[in-house]
Formats: structure tokens, C-alpha cells, sequence
């Protein structure tokens, strides 16, 4: 379907289904009323005869096929994205988590962490540990180079 086509099909659709709020199909447009009375009386004419007919059938036909296979298109994209998303609900399992939180393994682990960090003297968060030296708090990285060139230099 060519592109006048495509325009004067939509045109056609746009007309006959045209909402009560819209401008009635005698009334002209500005540039129109500027026009000769015989022209505007023609224009007033073709738009009201310009109903579908059976040589709109192939460019209705065109369209409709576009329509289902965009269709068709998008419902298989949004059947991909729910099988992706129930997918990864299923692969996060929160009643398995909340039973490895307090397995025996991890609440082991986190005692000896907990014992190591009071022997460290370590009581909050972040804290770097160079060598036998602990540092608490945050620290730029210019000072991590140099506490860590330190220890390579004991080395």
C-alpha cells in the first residue's frame, strides 16, 4: 500500500468514525472558506460520499494483517517478560533463606566473626586491618596505598 493510500484510507476512517464533538463533515475549514463558493460546495460534497466502498477492501485488509501480527507480536513479548518474572520469584526462595539464616553453619560463622572482631578490637563498620594494625572508620584510598606500601616494605 502506498503512502497516498495509507493517508487517504485513515482519512476515510477518520471520518466515519468521527466523534459528536468534532467538526461536522459541512463545515470547512478556514483556508477552505477562502475558496470560491463552487469549490467549497465541491469539497462539501466529496466529504460527505466518501463512505468505504469495496475498492477500500485490499488497503483494509493490508492494515487489519498489520494490526493482528503487531498484535500477535506483543502478546508473545509480554508473555516472555511474566515467564521471566514468575521465573525469578521461583529462583528466590525467602522461606529458604529465613531457614539458612539460622542454620548452624552460618550462626557458627558469625560467632567466630563476632570473636575475632572483639580480639581485633574491631566494633563497628568499616574497618581494615594492615598487617598487626587496625584501622576503624572509613579512610581515603591515598591512605590505604600507603598503610599497605608499609607492609610490603616489612616484607
Amino acid at each position: 500500500m502506498s503512502d497516498m493510500e495509507k493517508k487517504d484510507f485513515f482519512n476515510k476512517l477518520d471520518k466515519k468514525y468521527k466523534g459528536k464533538d468534532e467538526a461536522k463533515v459541512d463545515e470547512l475549514t478556514k483556508g477552505q472558506e477562502k475558496l470560491p463558493p463552487a469549490l467549497q460546495k465541491a469539497i462539501k460534497a466529496k466529504e460527505k460520499n466518501e463512505d468505504l466502498d469495496s475498492k477500500d477492501k485490499p488497503p483494509v485488509k493490508d492494515v487489519a494483517n498489520q494490526l493482528k501480527k503487531a498484535v500477535k507480536a506483543h502478546g508473545q513479548q509480554s508473555k516472555d517478560l511474566e515467564k521471566a518474572m514468575k521465573s525469578e520469584e521461583e529462583s528466590f526462595d525467602i522461606e529458604k533463606l529465613k531457614e539458612d539464616m539460622n542454620s548452624q553453619l552460618v550462626l557458627n560463622h558469625l560467632q567466630g566473626s563476632n570473636n575475632l572482631s572483639r580480639i581485633l578490637g574491631i566494633n563497628g563498620t568499616p574497618a581494615f586491618v594492615f598487617g598487626d594494625q587496625v584501622v576503624p572508620g572509613a579512610i581515603d584510598l591515598k591512605s590505604m596505598r600507603t598503610l599497605a606500601g608499609e607492609i610490603e616494605k616489612l616484607k
